[in-house]
């Protein structure tokens, strides 16, 4: 499998083998402590980014001593040399900024004088899901070095060495100005993302103001409120199997909004989970600062790590102690609470012992329907800016295509 197009007059596809010595890495024995640790810089996939410019690599988390390097078939590649993360994530693209080392996770191209490191690198990138094509899997997705051995780029003007060195640094200098463009467009992107994604918090955090909640008239500890009674059950037994299942994982963060999710015989579970029923709020209890917290109006199984809490009197409705348990005075406080210093919990005991003020049902109704209100606004904004974030990777791909085509 290779991606070919008609080239223009003078290009040709050349063999990866015919203009560049690939050669892989290694990881030495884990069990010798002098193998790590020295000056050797070795480079792991997880050592680089993904997108933007085309990354320099002159450091790694992890460094090698000599004898290290002796030890394994890793080599020390020169200055220039282009990563490529052959296994997953496949298609992580640098180039060696210093001597340096890589695992078994690369295929290293050392660029002869026909092709340009950098015009590699944006070629590999512009071909790199078509390279995923020829990934085989035993353990793990893997695109072998014989592979791409084989595998042949577009290069311009092969036969005139001058000319195409030339031509491969004009390609290149009209990506980074459109890839630089581009990175000032995500910069803001981010940006605004970080921003709607504060909207909600700052909406929550104003109708759950200090001053607002002194001024309403009544205040219980939850447990004169809500109780947990749901049952637990077999999530293996066919009258649960086909059952949504519920945990952190599908919940989104500070929102109370419930992504998508699957049936407890999908996620394959075993062990005993709670059945809730229509009209329960589930509460996250594992690090109460990331505030998971759902009302449901269906049946369904959710984890020990879920409290499904109904409620003992009306005078409570659920959409507003769903937004109570987000709100920032509840979060203080169960975050003060969970003292936990590897997976900060909230117990049971914690969680119903703290003092909810509220107002009555008309005022508390009112609060929810403007809080829902706000939130499928931003629901929408997240929904444009997905959109945008998906067409700014649509347009690196065109400006990559018309490069590698003799278009641009």
């Amino acid at each position: 499998m290779m991606a070919t197009w008609l080239l223009p007059d003078g290009w040709k596809w050349i063999r990866l083998d015919e203009v560049c010595d690939i050669y892989g890495g290694s990881t030495p024995s884990r069990a010798r402590s002098d193998f790590f640790g020295g000056a050797v810089v070795w480079v792991t996939p997880s050592d680089l980014q993904t997108g933007g410019l085309v990354e320099i690599v002159s450091d790694s988390a992890s460094r090698l001593t000599q004898a290290g390097l002796e030890s394994c078939s890793a080599r020390l590649l020169p200055v220039g040399t282009v990563l490529f993360s052959s296994r997953a994530t496949i298609g992580k693209i640098a180039i060696a900024g210093v001597p340096l080392a890589t695992n078994q996770g690369f295929a290293n191209f050392v660029c002869g004088p026909r092709v340009h490191n950098y015009y590699l690198s944006w070629c590999l990138r512009a071909l790199t899901e078509d390279i995923k094509g020829l990934a085989n899997s035993t353990t793990y997705l893997e695109v072998s070095r014989g592979r791409l051995h084989s595998y042949s780029i577009p290069v311009p003007y092969p036969e005139d060495q001058t000319r195409s060195l030339a031509e491969q640094r004009r390609i290149v200098a009209h990506i980074e100005a459109l890839f630089a463009e581009l990175g000032e467009c995500r910069k803001l992107h981010r940006a605004v993302v970080e921003d709607t994604n504060r909207l909600m918090d700052a909406v929550v955090a104003e109708a759950f103001d200090p001053v607002i909640l002194q001024s309403w008239p009544f205040e219980d500890e939850l447990s004169s409120l809500v109780e947990i009674i749901a049952p637990l059950v077999d999530p293996t037994q066919a009258e649960y199997r086909d059952l949504p299942h519920i945990n952190g994982e599908v919940i989104e963060q500070g929102s109370g909004q419930l992504l998508p999710y699957r049936t407890a015989a999908e996620d394959k579970m075993r062990s005993s989970k709670y059945l809730f029923k229509p009209d329960s709020v589930l509460y996250s209890k594992i690090r109460p600062r990331l505030r998971k917290v759902i009302t449901v109006d269906f049946v369904g199984l959710c984890s020990a790590d879920m409290y499904p809490l109904e409620r003992k009197t009306d005078d409570l409705s659920n959409d507003f102690l769903k937004w109570a348990l987000l709100s920032p005075h509840f979060t203080d406080y169960a975050v003060a609470e969970s003292g936990r210093a590897r997976m900060p919990k909230i117990n049971r005991s914690q969680l119903f012992a703290y003092r909810l003020r509220y107002p009555n049902r008309d005022q508390q109704d009112r609060i929810s329907g403007l809080l829902a209100a706000a939130k499928v606004e931003i629901v929408e904004m997240k929904k444009t800016e997905s959109e945008d974030s998906t067409l700014l990777g649509m347009l690196e791909q065109a400006i990559l295509a018309q490069a590698f085509r003799g278009e641009s």
